[in-house]
């Protein structure tokens, strides 16, 4: 039997700091992006126009989903940009 491979009916016994650590650490992951207070507004306008026009139901995306990246695009927050940010 290999020795890492616990055996039949053993319990692998819980260890409560590492839990919390676990439980403390955010794994989730996603994107950002920067962008100019400009290229911000061409966004939220084509966001906008798309939500009206329900572009969300014709392509068959998920609308939760949409309205989610539109509450995010609201809740942008004000960054210095990087120097690699085109059409500043």
């Amino acid at each position: 039997m290999c020795h890492n491979v616990p055996r039949i009916g053993y319990k692998i016994p819980y260890n409560k700091s590492i839990q919390t650590s676990l439980n403390k650490m955010d794994t989730r992951k996603g994107l950002s992006i920067e962008v100019s207070n400009s290229q911000y507004d061409f966004l939220y306008e084509v966001l906008m126009e798309a939500y009206s026009n329900d572009v969300a139901e014709q392509k068959g995306w998920d609308v939760q989903t949409f309205d989610n990246l539109i509450d995010n695009v609201c809740n942008a927050k004000v960054t210095y940009l990087s120097n690699s940010v085109r059409g500043v």
